[in-house]
C-alpha cells in the first residue's frame, strides 16, 4: 500500500511540476514576443530619428528663405493705412 501512495505522491509532485513548467514556458513565450515587437519598435524609431535629422539641415534652408519675405510682408501690412487722416486704423 505504502508503494501505491508513494507513487501517487510523485505523480502529483510531477504534474505540479510539469504544469509549473508549462506555465514558466508560456510566460517565457510571451516574454520573448515582447522583446521581439518592442525591437522593432526600437528600430522604426531610431529611423525615424535618422530621417530627422538628415532633414534638419533641409528646414533650415527652407526657413532661412521664407523668413526674410514673411518679415517683409508683416512690416509692410503693419505700415498700410487704411485712412490717412486716422491714424486708429493700422493693420497689424
Amino acid at each position: 500500500m505504502r508503494d501505491v501512495q508513494g507513487c501517487f505522491l510523485f505523480l502529483q509532485d510531477f504534474s505540479v511540476d510539469s504544469q509549473a513548467r508549462r506555465e514558466f514556458a508560456e510566460k517565457e513565450d510571451r516574454l520573448q514576443k515582447q522583446i521581439i515587437q518592442l525591437s522593432e519598435e526600437n528600430i522604426e524609431l531610431k529611423f525615424e530619428v535618422e530621417q530627422a535629422r538628415k532633414d534638419i539641415p533641409r528646414l533650415k534652408v527652407l526657413c532661412a528663405d521664407t523668413h526674410p519675405q514673411h518679415t517683409q510682408t508683416h512690416t509692410m501690412r503693419t505700415r498700410t493705412v487704411i485712412h490717412p487722416c486716422d491714424t486708429s486704423q493700422f493693420v497689424c
